[in-house]
């Protein structure tokens, strides 16, 4: 980057701001900048600047590339409705471009980004419908170019599945996953990273779907890759995330006995230690065992005080509150989500905080129901309600439980 922008202050002290060269060093300095995860300044600042001198008419993708990145630097900026305008053009200038043989892959390509991102911002702005019509515009420009086993098409497909998990279309998310199984394992061989990485991803998807059987049967095939790949923290996390399985499946012993694996696998500041823990806790709940799992519990929290304290803490105390439910024990439960709120409300109040307080909040106020307390429960159901129009908008779906409460 440092490089180019010397080129750029050299070009610029000969030729006027529409010479080409300088139009190019533009946006592709604001190319760099977004595959290196620089501030998003940059990458509006330099894209808004190769745009305004490029000549849209003789230079019409570069032109549009630039629109691309304009979006991308208002997106990671959090500016969403911002961020629409010069995609939305963006899409518009390729529609009316005609495309030569010799281009037809690069315009699709950039079509697939265009339609990709302004999909996750419609997903920001709580437009899941419309997010899916984005994501499948983009996945049908690519399709039409690319040949059936191109491994790059099998990277559009996960990656776009990824997309689909967020608008909760899991039966097409896992649909696009088994299109990009065979092409993985015929290019890269069954037991690649690559494929390993897709079948984790359908892991997950199977765990939303309710597939508990093909959860475990999938964890199993994944963490044989990756031990043999020496991936060793993903066997971890992989195994962590089929225990809601064997749970549903009523299989807590086996349960028990992975968990207290990892739990002596792992430091007391791992991640990864800790929700074992709460996990562990929820596995003695099923055996009906509450003095194993009460202590479990205590081990959990002592733990999650005693680590620096994150939003990521905060969404573990949120878990851990659960299992005291579990155990009806709601002067616990709300002691320990109250400890949560106090945690977030040391951060600054970005997205992701405000999200994860409007969901305590809310759960806050159904454990006041919970104990026969309307009156308490009214004012953090209000807050979560607020803050999540404020996010999600009024027809989030992720509001109807809270809406219910309130309601009750």
């Amino acid at each position: 980057i440092d490089e180019l922008l010397s080129v750029l202050l050299g070009l610029e002290e000969y030729f006027p701001d529409e010479d080409p060269r300088i139009c190019c060093t533009c946006l592709r300095l604001a190319e760099l900048c977004y595959h290196k995860g620089e501030n998003p300044e940059k990458i509006l600042d330099y894209a808004r600047k190769g745009y305004h001198n490029f000549n849209a008419s003789k230079e019409p993708i570069k032109s549009t590339k630039c629109l691309l990145m304009m979006g991308i630097g208002h997106y990671r900026m959090g500016e969403l409705k911002e961020a629409m305008l010069p995609l939305g053009k963006a899409a518009m200038m390729l529609e009316s471009i005609e495309v030569p043989l010799d281009k037809e892959q690069e315009i699709a390509t950039l079509q697939y980004s265009i339609h990709v991102i302004l999909g996750q911002v419609k997903i920001s702005l709580g437009w899941l419908h419309e997010a899916m019509l984005e994501f499948k515009k983009g996945l049908n420009s690519i399709d039409r170019v690319l040949l059936p086993h191109d491994p790059r098409l099998g990277t559009y497909y996960m990656q776009v599945a990824e997309a689909y998990i967020q608008t909760k279309n899991h039966e097409e998310a896992l649909s696009l996953c088994l299109k990009a199984f065979p092409i993985y394992t015929s290019v890269y061989g069954s037991i690649s990273s690559e494929v390993a990485d897709l079948r984790a991803l359908m892991l997950q998807i199977h765990n939303e779907l309710n597939n508990y059987e093909n959860v475990l049967s999938e964890c199993e095939e994944v963490v044989s890759i990756l031990k043999d790949l020496g991936r060793d923290e993903e066997v971890l996390g992989l195994t962590l995330e089929s225990m809601q399985a064997f749970f549903h499946l009523g299989r807590f012993k086996e349960a028990i006995v992975k968990l207290k694996d990892i739990i002596g696998k792992t430091e007391n500041e791992n991640s990864l230690h800790v929700e074992a823990l709460i996990l562990l806790a929820r596995g003695y709940a099923g055996l009906k065992d509450e003095k194993t799992c009460a202590d479990c519990c205590i081990k959990a929290f002592n733990t999650l005080e005693g680590d620096d304290q994150s939003v990521e803490s905060a969404k573990s105390l949120v878990r851990l509150s659960i299992v005291y439910e579990q155990l009806q024990n709601y002067d616990q439960a709300m002691l320990v989500i109250h400890k949560a709120l106090e945690i977030l409300g040391q951060f600054a109040d970005n997205e992701e905080t405000s999200s994860v307080s409007a969901d305590v909040e809310g759960h806050l106020g159904y454990l006041y129901l919970c104990i026969g307390k309307p009156n308490e429960a009214l004012p953090y159901l209000e807050r979560s309600i607020a803050r999540k129009k404020d996010i999600h908008g009024q027809e989030s779906t992720g509001m109807v439980n809270v809406w219910n409460h309130l309601g009750v």
